[in-house]
């Protein structure tokens, strides 16, 4: 790779096993630069976190380009050309409630994508009285103030996981209005240790009749 820079000045790039560095201080960077080859490869490698992706090979977009799950982006024509897919989100929600002190909330979001790589919102993920902990997931994202997760899709089969608390002592839960699909499955996970809980107000259900992870 040559001509390096970040934000537009020179960058120097240092090697290590194999593997191009650059040495930046914690902020929000641009980087660019050029490949110069005799022929085009294949394929390059990429970050599997890599979410936009952008490809044009002799001033032709590729619509769709393939970028497989352990980090190829696929270069070669015959390889490059799907077949047209059309945009689709699939989103499953499950949510366990942990009754610790304070009362936690663990979301899971699995993400069924077809289509073209692209920038979705979710949520908002959190009623007001809670406060995010933690957001995992192999795809790049940032949770907004509002409660809602921005992310950088790309065609396949993705979980991400949102780990919230609440505030103050909570006796009741609901659904937060969102443009997440209507039925969720909740999971009460109870400490005896410190208290006994009674649920009400809902119907349980057998988890062999959801799409329950196991775990």
């Amino acid at each position: 790779m040559a001509s390096i820079t970040v934000d537009g000045k020179p960058a120097v790039v240092t090697d290590k096993k194999g593997i191009p560095h650059i040495q930046l201080k914690k902020g929000r960077y641009q980087l660019s630069g050029r490949f110069i080859w005799n022929d085009l490869p294949a394929f390059m490698d990429l970050p599997k976190t890599t979410g936009l992706i952008h490809v044009v090979i002799d001033n032709k977009q590729i619509d769709f380009p393939r970028f497989a799950p352990d980090g190829r982006l696929w270069l070669n024509k015959t390889r490059t050309s799907e077949v047209m897919v059309e945009d689709r989100l699939q989103v499953d929600v499950f949510r366990r409630v942990i009754d610790d002190v304070p009362l936690k909330m663990l979301t899971r979001l699995e993400l069924n994508v077809g289509g073209q790589s692209r920038e979705i919102v979710l949520g908002p993920l959190f009623a007001n009285d809670t406060l995010p902990v933690s957001v995992t997931g192999p795809l790049p994202m940032r949770l907004e103030v509002d409660g809602k997760l921005r992310i950088q899709v790309r065609p396949g089969r993705w979980v991400i996981q949102i780990q919230t608390r609440y505030k103050t002592p909570v006796n009741q839960l609901s659904l937060v209005a969102s443009n997440l699909p209507d039925a969720e499955v909740w999971v009460f996970e109870t400490r005896p240790s410190l208290r006994l809980v009674e649920i009400e107000g809902v119907t349980a259900i057998d988890p062999r009749q959801t799409k329950l992870p196991r775990g």
